[in-house]
């Protein structure tokens, strides 16, 4: 009878145990999950706050590359910024504008030519930008990168329009958390985009105005959930209910003049248009890939939902009834 009465005390305290330790595990998971998610918006509207204050070096018509790359360097956190210039000539980038703490002798460095195919020659010819680690990519580099101390770099086109002008490099040295890399990459792209509009003469870039606009305010019968696809026009954002995502000079004039069209075909020959509006040098494969590139931000944006299509031949439109 002892022995049953042991047994039967070793057991229950064994299942006590048991789910004693699932719940503190489930506690603990519970706890990290949230612990993870206000970690990420912590970073994320520090990120934002950093945008504004590097808005205030180029909310000027007189802005250079150089005052984007001190900009540049105060929203990333970065060590060294470096701006790499297109030679149209040849097709060559070379450095000609820098942020650093440290002197830095550009005439030093040497031109980037398409047959290295290095770094500013692929971002250059492929527009995307892209994070870059120096242990791993670094049959990418030029040489004078080792002129340069880092442990990642940014790498991201400066588009005129569909063309690559220049290529911006962010260094950063010691240990830098991936996602963290991911936000800077994000908050980057939308200061060149402010910087690009700036260059532009838009009277409306003015960093006091930095809002969304409601891409169908003009739709009274759309639904609630509709009223979350916005386009701000300054920073050349995208945005649906929570969630944002950055275009490219190109990207974005072609978004703006769908929404413009409010469900109607923007046609082929009107977006060669409004891609080269001098009428010269047009590149139909050049024009496909940005629609093409357009489409699956907004499906990234909006989970899936296929809110632009093509009219066979004509052109693309914005399916503003799906929403």
């Amino acid at each position: 009878m002892l022995i049953i009465s042991v047994i039967t005390f070793l057991v229950f305290s064994l299942t006590l145990f048991i789910f004693g330790c699932l719940f503190f595990r489930n506690q603990s998971a519970k706890f990290f999950k949230e612990n993870t998610y206000l970690k990420n918006r912590i970073i994320h509207l520090t990120e934002k706050t950093r945008i504004i204050d590097g808005i205030d070096f180029l909310n000027k018509e007189t802005s250079n590359h150089k005052d984007l790359c001190n900009s540049i360097r105060i929203i990333s956190n970065s060590e060294n910024v470096i701006i790499t210039e297109m030679d149209k000539m040849n097709g060559s980038f070379k450095p000609k504008a820098y942020s650093s703490s440290k002197e830095l002798n550009l005439e030093s460095f040497n031109s980037e030519f398409n047959q290295d195919n290095t770094l500013a020659i692929i971002t250059g010819s492929t527009g995307n930008s892209k994070i870059y680690d120096k242990i791993n990519d670094s049959d990418l580099f030029p040489n004078w990168f080792n002129e340069i101390k880092f442990k990642y770099v940014i790498a991201i086109p400066m588009l005129n329009r569909i063309e690559t002008h220049a290529c911006v490099y962010v260094f950063f040295d010691g240990h830098q958390e991936f996602n963290l890399l991911e936000y800077k990459l994000e908050s980057i792209g939308k200061l060149i985009s402010f910087y690009n509009r700036i260059k532009l003469g838009n009277p409306e870039t003015n960093k006091d105005n930095i809002t969304f606009s409601n891409v169908f305010l003009n739709e009274p019968n759309k639904s609630e959930e509709s009223s979350f696809f916005e386009l701000d026009d300054n920073l050349e954002l995208l945005k649906f209910k929570d969630k944002e995502i950055s275009l490219s000079n190109s990207e974005y004039l072609i978004i703006k003049n769908l929404i413009q069209k409010n469900g109607q075909v923007l046609l082929y020959e009107e977006i060669e248009k409004i891609l080269w509006p001098d009428n010269q040098n047009i590149n139909k494969s050049a024009m496909r890939l940005h629609i093409f590139r357009v489409r699956e931000k907004a499906k990234d944006l909006t989970n899936n939902l296929d809110i632009i299509k093509t009219s066979r031949g004509k052109g693309v439109f914005l399916d503003i009834n799906i929403l």
